[in-house]
Formats: C-alpha cells, structure tokens, sequence
C-alpha cells in the first residue's frame, strides 16, 4: 500500500518553537483583496496620515528626540523633472566642495540656494512700500561730501527705461549682481558706460541719450538748441556746463543743421 507524502521538515529547530514544514507539492497562495496596488496605497496613505497626526501632537522637545525630524521629502512632477534637478544638484554641489555624505551635500545645495534668493530677491522692503510704510533709503539716494563733484549727465526717461529692460532680459538667465565699469565716458552731455555682471561674462554698453535719425544725440542738440536761443554765447555756454560738469558739446559738432 502507497504510504501518503509526509511534509519535508526543517531540522535544527528551536526546542522552544514549534516545528516548521514545508510542504513542497503544496500549491501557490491565492491572491488577496489586500495585495492590490489600490489596497497597499490605502494602507500607505493611513500609515503615513497617522505618522503626520502623531508628529502634530508632539512637543517640540518631543519632535527633536525623533530620528526623523531632520528629514525632507518632496516629490518631482516626473522622472524628466527629476533627472534634471538632479544634474542641477551635483552641479551646485561640485562649485560648494566635498561633503560627508550626499545628504548633507543635498541640504548644503539647497541652504545656498535659499540663502542666495532671499538675499537677491527679498520682498521685505517692497512689501514695506506697498502697505504705506516708510520709503526705504536707498543707496543711490546718500551722497558722500567728496562725491559732490562727480560727474553729472543728462538722461532721458525713455533710456532710464531701457536700463532697466535691460537689467530685466539679464536676470531671467542669470542672478548675478550687475555693475558699472569705471571707464565712464562723455560725450557731450551723453554719459556712456558699461555694465558687467559678476556671475557670467555678460556686458552691455548704453547711453542716456537716445540717438535722431541723423544720428546725432538729443540730448546734446536739446541743450545747444537751447543756448542758441537763450542768446547766451558759445563762451558763456562752455563755461556754464563747465561749472556745472554737466559735459561741453565740442566745436565739430555744434553745427545743427548737419
């Protein structure tokens, strides 16, 4: 007579636990309702709901006895989104130097760059304009006794916004800070410059004074039309602009008809 297969068992067991066995002709576990994706992310989302519930009723003390108070979680839209801030990451994070490990490199990147924006891009002082506050005192508002005699030259409200589309079209690419080069030069009463930035190789030249069709300035034609028609003579013209350093039109160009 056929003897019935009996359950290969382990040996070497634990006198204490039962026995374990194994039954090798024993057929595949059925699946569950509870091993559905939709079901493993229900219990995901509780779990992690109670976690967040938990760390709410927590005390500060309390949150800071906890291994997982310094952690940041957040999710990228999609893997492309992901991959690129990615690269971003390691390329910040080779300009910062070596760190201990990538955690501490990823929050290394991450303070910079808060750090950087909120120093260039505070909304304190607007804000403070906005609600009625007291007007900021900017820098360029205080003058020193020996900048007194600077140069001084004549703008026009249309180049002052050209400045600052300027400055605009430069920061959409890059946060760098933009400076004036020292070699700011006259022409007349034109003031011409060059602005570079500290960040990237990018520069830009501009004037105050936008150009007429005969490619004359007009801020100079303005100021020679009116000495011409004040009466004053060209002598009287040259040492007025002297005295106020305002910049002379020179002889060659002083012909306006050309």
């Amino acid at each position: 007579m056929e003897q019935p297969a009996v359950p290969a068992c382990t040996s070497q067991q634990s006198p204490r636990q039962p026995l374990r066995c194994h039954n090798q002709n024993a057929l595949p576990r059925r699946p569950r309702p509870s091993d559905a994706p939709l079901a493993k992310k229900a219990r995901n989302d509780a779990h992690r709901a109670k976690l967040k519930q938990n760390r709410a009723s927590m005390s500060p003390e309390e949150l800071a006895s906890t291994k997982q108070d310094g952690k940041v979680t957040f999710t990228a839209p999609n893997l492309a989104e992901k991959n690129q801030l990615m690269t971003m990451l390691r390329t910040i994070k080779a300009n910062i130097g070596p760190s201990r490990s990538s955690q501490e490199g990823n929050f290394a990147v991450l303070k910079e760059v808060f750090n950087f924006y909120i120093q260039h891009h505070s909304p304190s002082t607007f804000r403070q304009m906005a609600e009625g506050g007291a007007s900021p005192s900017f820098p360029s508002m205080e003058m020193q006794k020996e900048d007194s005699t600077q140069q001084i030259v004549l703008l026009t409200p249309k180049k002052l916004n050209d400045l600052l589309a300027l400055a605009e079209v430069h920061l959409r690419t890059c946060r760098g800070s933009v400076h004036m080069e020292e070699d700011f030069a006259m022409d007349g009463h034109v003031g011409i410059c060059t602005f570079l930035c500290t960040a990237c190789p990018w520069s830009a030249r501009w004037n105050t004074s936008p150009k007429l069709p005969n490619n004359r300035f007009l801020v100079n034609d303005r100021m020679l039309h009116g000495s011409f028609t004040s009466g004053i003579l060209p002598t009287q013209y040259e040492k007025f602009c002297s005295a106020a350093g305002i910049g002379v039109v020179k002889d060659q160009d002083k012909n306006v008809g050309t």
